[in-house]
């Protein structure tokens, strides 16, 4: 046999057996994709409206869960990676205190994330290249990434209703002060399988901390820390992700999040164009947030007497007390102006909010808050230099086409 002969029977031998493997499922398409590919669209761009200065990040993603996992891991690659390490510093430091090492809180998430959003937790590792537990443990930590500050609130929300809103439409609220070095940005999701989405969140997360839906169904959830150890459950920002997707009216979306095993505390609100409901709960219990005429109030403490007896106050007891009153005299001024609550008047409360955190805290923290109706969506970012919300931005997502 010449050599050119047994080069081209070589040949036909590697071909054979490649085809070989691609009918047994072996091989190079049974494998993970590890380059971009074809058909995964996403888009990143800056938004400013009001004060150039002032900007948030924003990225949309459209396809499978695989697909928009793979396109935001890309968009995101940096800023996933930089949270990663801040999870494992995070979570080898205790915080929150005694709920497992990095791997178990990694592994108890695993074992009770939906398929969907597994995948999504796949991809997302895949296109920013890391490892896929890692991105479970970033998303584990939900209330680490807000932790308390001296005696201020650390969160708080709202939402008003029907004769309590000028409007007549709902209105929500609410607050937040990440941990340093952290910042928000928007994620708007088209999957093949779910509604639309928009949600605001850390880099990496499959959930987020406010949002809304193509439905106009708006919702948001602030952490709340608890005694309770238990690692079998969803974080909340997850929960509310998945409620969002999943409801077409905001009673649906609050249904489906008391259904889905919780871990941690939390207080959530959903609201729709005339009405909105919460709820607030432990790993293990679950309570409804009580409601004042057509006004709801939270702030991370937990109103409800048998949640209360489960939390675990993050503050020295004299601290403590100063966050619970200046948590009552919030609520007050909301009861207040049931009546005549408007948006100029809901972005007072946030403000008054805002104020009290960068005098009571870190100075370094920047303040973060959003103000929805059903249809639109505003973030404030307050920055701690100045006791005043710095700018706003106005953002309505679903408004764009979809990239495809």
């Amino acid at each position: 046999m010449t050599a050119l002969r047994r080069r081209g029977f070589l040949r036909l031998a590697f071909l054979m057996l490649a085809v070989l493997a691609i009918a047994l499922g072996i091989g190079p398409l049974a494998a993970p994709p590890r380059a971009r590919p074809a058909g995964i669209s996403g888009t990143r761009y800056i938004l400013s409206v009001g004060n150039p200065s002032v900007s948030i990040t924003v990225v949309e993603a459209a396809g499978s869960r695989w697909e928009m996992g793979f396109a935001l891991g890309r968009l995101l690659q940096g800023e996933i990676r930089d949270m990663i390490v801040q999870a494992h510093a995070l979570c080898s430091a205790g915080d929150p205190p005694a709920k497992g090492s990095c791997a178990e809180r990694a592994a108890g998430l695993q074992g009770v994330l939906p398929p969907a959003l597994q995948a999504e937790a796949e991809g997302l590792a895949a296109g920013a290249q890391v490892r896929t537990a890692d991105i479970l443990l970033l998303n584990a930590l939900f209330e680490a990434w807000f932790p308390p500050a001296g005696g201020s609130l650390g969160t708080a929300g709202f939402a008003a209703w029907g004769p309590a809103v000028v409007s007549g439409r709902t209105l929500l609220g609410a607050g937040w002060r990440p941990a340093q070095d952290v910042s928000l940005l928007w994620v708007v999701r088209r999957p093949d399988d779910g509604l639309e989405t928009a949600v605001l969140a850390l880099p990496g997360w499959l959930g987020g901390l406010a949002g809304m839906n193509e439905a106009h169904i708006a919702g948001w959830v602030l952490p709340a820390r608890t005694s309770d150890n238990s690692l079998a459950g969803l974080p909340a920002s997850i929960i509310l992700r998945g409620a969002l997707e999943q409801g077409a009216a905001y009673q649906e979306a609050l249904t489906w999040s008391m259904g889905r095993p919780h871990s941690g505390g939390a207080q959530v609100v959903f609201g729709g164009e005339s009405w909105a409901a919460g709820v607030e709960w432990s790993a293990r219990m679950q309570e409804p947030l009580a409601s004042d005429a057509n006004t709801l109030f939270a702030a991370g403490l937990f109103y409800h007497p048998d949640l209360a007896a489960v939390q675990l106050p993050a503050l020295e007891p004299s601290l403590f007390s100063a966050a619970q009153q200046r948590a009552e005299r919030a609520q007050a001024r909301l009861r207040a102006n049931s009546g005549w609550i408007s948006v100029e008047k809901g972005l007072g409360f946030l403000s008054g909010w805002a104020e009290g955190e960068t005098a009571a805290g870190s100075k370094e923290r920047p303040v973060w808050a959003v103000l929805m109706e059903p249809a639109e969506m505003r973030v404030y970012l307050g920055t701690a230099s100045g006791a005043q919300p710095a700018a706003f931005t106005a953002f309505e997502p679903l408004s764009a086409p979809a990239p495809r």
